[in-house]
């Protein structure tokens, strides 16, 4: 309350800054334009609004006559600055012009602006400072916006080498390693893998350049672990439907029961990657096991009433059956305490196919639809062969007499 009271100023944000209301209005810069030619100096022009201050008015009282600027500035040998400005170098100054008041501190810079022109460049030493302290605030919470950011940014210093990442780029373990680092016309993909965790992120590179001169480079990334892993899954959708495709051509050419029951059991460990399966088929009243994988212990054609379990309700109510937790069903007699989820598919009316995960609900939707349209396949195999074997039989036995004709 002191501090706003002397100052006439006001708080921005929650920072002790003050910024005084007279001071922020005078921030405004005095440009003066001088001709420098067979040396003498003439004042071309003056730019700064006179009712700015009181400095800035004596300045446009002047009547644009050197000797009388310099005097005002009260600047020792002004004119040598003007003429070492001129040869190229810039001069930097300080000085006090005294009022009936405690009189005001202004910084200067000259700098040459052609063959023949200087420019001095006047600014209110506090102006100036307030400008600075809001510039450094301005700096720091636009820091804090890109440390906070979404976006993964990674910053490289050309000549000194450093290098900045913000916590996204540190958390995602980015680098900025040449071979990542160099401007690229198009974005990239960028993966990373750290443990069991992987993830994509797209980025890009560009040049930082001041004055058409490069001195940095940026990176920034966007993650897109989600999209890209499901453009994978889509691949792998794509590409299991186009093997299974197959595979359903290979079953319409099977000439035996056996071939559609290997061709069933090698799809669904290389094109569903099923790892643990078994594939009953109904003989009289009970269902027989012809192929089981083979960490489970082969007893021979294994046989089981077809009403019994989970195969026969799969094959009594004619649906897919899904279990993502086995041990919360009854019905379920698994052959070993590792099994925790199960999809029992019918095979029509000639059997039941079962698969079997280590783990709890491993089965997508997916998974059971491809499953499904590989048992509907292998259905109509099984009818198809059992169709022919029928109709050789009757074509050479007496349906009258059983006899062979």
């Amino acid at each position: 309350e002191e501090q706003m009271h002397n100052k006439r100023g006001f708080f921005v944000d929650s920072l002790d800054l003050v910024i005084p209301f007279s001071e922020a209005r005078e921030t405004e810069t005095i440009e003066i334009v001088l001709r420098v030619e067979n040396e003498e100096i003439t004042i071309e022009r003056i730019e700064g609004i006179k009712e700015l201050n009181r400095l800035c008015g004596r300045i446009h009282e002047s009547d644009l006559d050197f000797e009388r600027l310099s005097s005002i500035l009260a600047v020792g040998n002004l004119s040598s600055l003007v003429y070492r400005s001129k040869e190229g170098e810039a001069v930097h100054f300080t000085f006090k012009e005294h009022n009936s008041g405690r009189g005001r501190y202004y910084i200067g810079h000259t700098e040459s602006i052609g063959d023949s022109s200087v420019k001095i460049v006047l600014e209110d030493l506090e102006g100036h400072l307030v400008k600075e302290r809001l510039r450094d605030l301005v700096l720091s919470n636009a820091m804090m916006i890109i440390e906070n950011s979404p976006v993964a940014l990674c910053f490289k210093d050309n000549s000194s080498g450093y290098v900045f990442l913000n916590r996204r780029a540190i958390e995602s373990g980015l680098t900025v390693s040449d071979s990542v680092f160099c401007p690229q016309a198009e974005s990239f993909v960028e993966f990373i893998k750290s443990g069991n965790l992987e993830r994509y992120f797209r980025s890009s590179v560009i040049d930082l350049k001041v004055n058409g001169a490069s001195f940095g480079r940026a990176k920034y990334s966007v993650e897109v672990t989600e999209s890209r892993m499901a453009n994978i899954e889509l691949h792998e959708s794509r590409s299991k439907i186009k093997r299974l495709h197959q595979v359903a051509l290979d079953l319409s050419k099977a000439d035996s029961e056996e071939q559609v029951y290997d061709l069933i059991v090698d799809a669904s460990m290389k094109i569903l990657e099923f790892d643990v399966y078994s594939l009953d088929i109904v003989e009289d009243e009970h269902l027989v096991v012809k192929r089981v994988t083979d960490s489970v212990p082969d007893n021979g054609e294994e046989r089981y009433g077809k009403e019994e379990g989970i195969a026969g309700r799969t094959l009594r109510e004619g649906r897919t059956l899904v279990f993502p937790d086995i041990s919360k069903s009854s019905e379920a007699k698994p052959r070993s305490d590792e099994y925790r989820s199960a999809i029992s598919i019918p095979i029509g009316r000639y059997g039941v196919f079962q698969t079997i995960s280590n783990e709890l609900d491993a089965f997508s939707s997916e998974d059971i639809e491809l499953a499904e349209i590989l048992t509907a396949h292998a259905a109509e195999a099984i009818n198809r062969i059992r169709n022919r074997l029928e109709i050789t039989r009757l074509t050479f036995n007496d349906p009258l007499t059983g006899g062979t004709q």
